[in-house]
């Protein structure tokens, strides 16, 4: 019956926990735990149902150190067991691998009670008999270098193991310090455990003890007691293990996981055994599947045309729709046609054609975003060199660290600029004369030619801010753009009617979404000034007044928008939003929905030094949840969690280290 019953409960995922006046557990974990009250009563009909004791009820779940109920405990053997008694019989206080508290409460203590049972497979059983015939060694000594090599693995502190002989007379444990490397094999780590513990027959019980000084209780205060303890009983052809563990330090889906954890790691190691510890996982292929397909969707895009190209097929086919409005810091709008904004283009590459850079040169733009911009994006995509954002609110300590790091070798700015520029030994080309200097238009039309379908290399180089020192450059794909222009199109798509506003710095990547996105599908875009996009009470006024339905926030300035004494109803156009650039709350996403009901809401994650982003949109949101859903990685782009060691994290344990990869390239 022992061994039928601890199966039932370990196949059942039951975790067990104390309350002031009653055993409770759950064992559900696909949604909302499903929690069961197991009264006093409860528990004595049951022990006088089966005939049992105390003990023999304790033994019955392979707790037998372990008390249910301490209140219980001492009405029952008042007379018998003292307090302390008592308190001793409770397995101590519980690791906090995956969230340390910062501070105990002290009065909690008491509450630290939770049992998660576990059995080993018979394959699994087996193979550790095989493995201790082949070493001379005990099963305990097998399971006592698996645990340990399991919680050095996913612990970020070094973890002291202790071991210690179940039954009635305890002793205090040996402690194995520092005995587990990343370089062992599982079979050297068996033979060191081995001599570490030299017993002299099989034990049909015993307990591991884990200690991670850096999170530990007050030594002076509490002794040696474990942080962790993790039981071990043999019962005739079956192995069980316990978990006990606080609530007050772990979530029980945690505990699920580590318990799903060791037993994949015991089997992988079983089937490799001379392999190195830290390249031994702890997923099974189920688990490895998962991970590998909910890392990212995938979908052919096609490279054939650049960014230039569908520039060019878009004026073709719109060649009087307006493609471009620029404010200007008074309020007043320069509008630009698709035919105006490409015959620009061409002027503008003409002139910097005639300079005879080399290939992929590095070119910087230098001034506030205006349509000069967008001109100057798409002659040097044409002409296949690599565009330098020099945006003038940055320090000119980082501008000139960019112009000299990207060793640029042409300048393209406006005459207002010039004089930034003279202490630069670099030629620069003023953009805004040329427009009334140059020659015959037909000779350079049919004279220049279109290197932009040979750019599909490096086309772009995005500077850092800086914050953590000097900027550092970043050389980026026009694959990377399509890309995500091509998710932003199928997953967010234009309609007839919109129009798109750009606010965000040239030299964030956000920008190029923001200046071409739009622009790319025939969408007219509206660059906002800066005085515009720092003022919400300004930039509430401006979308009104351009009816713009697509638009990019910090959610820092989406924030301050709702805070106003403005009417928001006057922006009822706006269809999609997407916030860039930082922390996004959950707060402001229930803001958002109550203001912008009809809106769609797209939380946008990336990082200038990343070829990839992260998403998630209000069409992920559970309403009726109080949390924001997942980032999920945009089309084509893998994301993967690593740990210290380079290889992949399972489901729920924290690395350290981003991987990401861009399937474009």
């Amino acid at each position: 019956m022992v061994v039928d019953m601890a199966k039932l409960l370990a196949t059942d995922k039951t975790h067990f926990y104390k309350t002031e006046h009653a055993y409770m557990y759950h064992t559900s974990f696909n949604s909302e735990p499903f929690l069961r009250s197991v009264t006093r009563k409860e528990q004595q009909e049951y022990i006088g149902l089966h005939q049992m004791d105390l003990e023999s009820f304790l033994d019955a779940m392979l707790l037998t150190s372990v008390e249910l109920t301490h209140q219980w405990l001492v009405d029952q053997y008042k007379d018998e067991v003292s307090l302390s008694v008592a308190k001793q019989l409770y397995a101590q206080y519980l690791p906090k691998l995956f969230h340390v508290p910062s501070v105990y409460i002290e009065e909690s203590v008491g509450a630290w009670e939770m049992i998660r049972l576990f059995e080993l497979s018979d394959a699994q059983w087996d193979s550790v008999l095989l493995l201790c015939q082949a070493l001379r060694v005990y099963p305990q000594h097998v399971m006592v270098a698996m645990i340990a090599a399991f919680f050095n693995t996913i612990a970020d502190n070094e973890v002291k193991v202790g071991f210690t002989v179940g039954g009635e007379n305890q002793e205090r444990p040996v402690w194995l310090n520092g005995f587990v490397t990343d370089n062992q094999t599982f079979i050297s780590l068996v033979k060191e455990v081995k001599a570490l513990l030299p017993l002299e027959e099989e034990l049909s019980l015993y307990h591991l003890w884990f200690k991670i000084p850096s999170i530990s209780m007050d030594e002076e205060r509490y002794g040696d007691l474990p942080d962790a303890v993790v039981s071990m009983r043999k019962d005739g052809s079956a192995c069980f293990g316990g978990v006990k563990y606080s609530s007050m330090l772990f979530d029980s889906l945690s505990v699920e996981l580590i318990v799903k954890h060791v037993g994949n790691f015991l089997s992988n190691l079983l089937e490799q055994p001379e392999a190195r510890i830290r390249d031994v996982s702890y997923m099974d292929s189920e688990e490895l599947a998962f991970i590998l397909g909910c890392s990212g969707d995938e979908k052919v895009v096609s490279n054939e045309d650049s960014l230039y190209t569908t520039f060019l097929k878009v004026a073709d086919v719109k060649p009087d729709n307006i493609a471009v409005i620029c404010e200007d810091p008074s309020g007043l709008s320069i509008r630009m046609t698709y035919r105006e904004l490409s015959d620009t283009v061409d002027r503008v590459a003409h002139r910097i054609e005639k300079l005879k850079l080399g290939p992929a040169s590095c070119v910087g733009v230098y001034g506030e975003r205006s349509i000069y911009s967008v001109i100057s994006m798409l002659a040097l995509f044409k002409l296949g060199l690599t565009y330098v954002p020099l945006d003038i609110s940055y320090p000119e300590s980082n501008l000139h660290h960019i112009i000299q790091d990207a060793s640029l070798t042409l300048i393209l700015t406006l005459e207002s600029h010039v004089p930034f520029l003279h202490s630069v030994n670099i030629p620069h080309l003023v953009l805004d004369v040329i427009e009334t200097d140059y020659e015959d238009e037909d000779s350079y039309l049919k004279a220049i030619k279109d290197y932009s379908n040979e750019s599909l290399r490096a086309s772009f180089i995005m500077y850092t801010s800086g914050s953590t020192g000097m900027p550092k450059g970043v050389r980026h794909h026009q694959q990377q753009l399509i890309n995500f222009f091509n998710h932003m199109w199928t997953k967010y798509p234009f309609i007839e009617g919109d129009c798109s506003c750009q606010r965000t710095s040239m030299n964030f990547m956000p920008s190029m979404w923001e200046f071409l996105g739009g622009l790319l599908q025939g969408v007219p875009t509206v660059i906002m000034s800066d005085t515009t996009v720092r003022d919400p009470g300004r930039l509430i006024h401006a979308l009104y007044k351009h009816e713009v339905t697509y638009c990019t926030m910090l959610p820092s300035m989406l924030r301050r928008i709702f805070e106003t004494s403005e009417d928001l109803s006057c922006l009822n156009r706006i269809r999609v939003c997407m916030t860039v650039g930082e922390p996004f709350t959950f707060d402001l996403y229930k803001l958002f929905v109550n203001y912008f009901p009809d809106a769609t809401l797209v939380v946008d994650y990336g990082a200038t030094e990343v070829n990839g982003i992260m998403q998630f949109s209000t069409g992920d949101c559970d309403s009726s949840s109080d949390q924001m859903p997942w980032f999920k990685p945009i089309t084509n782009v893998k994301t993967y969690i690593l740990n210290p060691s380079m290889q992949l994290c399972p489901v729920g344990v924290p690395g350290i280290y981003t991987l990401v990869v861009c399937l474009w390239l």
